[in-house]
């Protein structure tokens, strides 16, 4: 896959295609319609900002590095890249770790022990195909229904699939499963690989990286969720940009 480069990124108007490590500021202050943005718009979900969601007080999101043919696993702890110091913080350490895999791991619930054990036991089998530069990228298209631009951020692109990290409540697998529909994970997975497959001509497989935030025995779950929801899915977001077109278009 061709990935542009994150300096052709133009966030008021940015062309279709797919982006090589576009910095997160930049991603979510484009202008392209993102999955989160329909949801917090029309299906009434609380935007991440809002920290006045008690389930977004509690601890802190834990991002780790995958280092080197031996995919030693390395975690900075918590580091708040909403502040300032934080967010320079984090520019030093992913400097000094140039040449490593990130990934965003949002064990937000888990001891910093438990994260580092699950990381060990499972990520390097999902890493194998990693690359620095197929992790955290960018897609652009336009929706052919509606004309309205869309977004997405993917956290891993592989040959053949795109893997998305989700740390869940779930303490069995068919429990997540189950839940896809109730977070409108579906809607993410349709949106994702269709942006995608705009972009590159091409249909990756879209795979869930599960990890339980309550049942640190059990590592993480590889989950694709299934034709019926990915067909469910494409219907929900689908209908959604009809209707931001529509009331977009009544304001202009």
């Amino acid at each position: 896959m061709h990935l542009l480069p994150a300096e052709t990124f133009d966030p008021d108007n940015p062309e279709p295609g797919m982006y090589a490590q576009v910095p997160d500021d930049v991603y979510f202050s484009s202008s392209p319609v993102s999955k989160s943005g329909l949801c917090i718009k029309y299906l009434g979900d609380t935007a991440v900002e809002d920290r006045t969601n008690p389930n977004l007080r509690i601890g802190s999101a834990f991002d780790l590095f995958v280092q080197g043919k031996e995919n030693e696993i390395y975690f900075p702890g918590r580091v708040d890249r909403r502040t300032p110091e934080g967010k320079e913080e984090w520019e030093k350490l992913s400097s000094s770790l140039e040449g490593s895999i990130f990934i965003r791991d949002g064990s937000e619930r888990n001891s910093y022990e438990i994260a580092v054990q699950r990381a060990k036991q499972h990520y390097p089998k999902v890493l194998s195909a990693a690359s620095p530069e197929t992790t955290q990228v960018v897609g652009v298209a336009v929706d052919p229904e509606s004309g309205v631009k869309i977004k997405c951020k993917i956290d891993q692109l592989t040959d053949y699939s795109l893997m998305d990290w989700k740390t869940t409540s779930c303490t069995e697998e068919n429990e997540f499963i189950h839940s896809i529909w109730a977070y409108n994970y579906h809607m993410q997975a349709s949106m994702y690989t269709d942006i995608v497959k705009a972009a590159t001509g091409t249909e990756y497989r879209w795979y869930f990286v599960a990890v339980s935030k309550r049942n640190c025995n059990v590592g993480a779950w590889i989950v694709e969720p299934s034709p019926q929801q990915i067909k469910q899915g494409r219907k929900i977001y689908k209908a959604l940009l009809m209707t931001h077109s529509k009331i977009e278009g009544d304001k202009n």
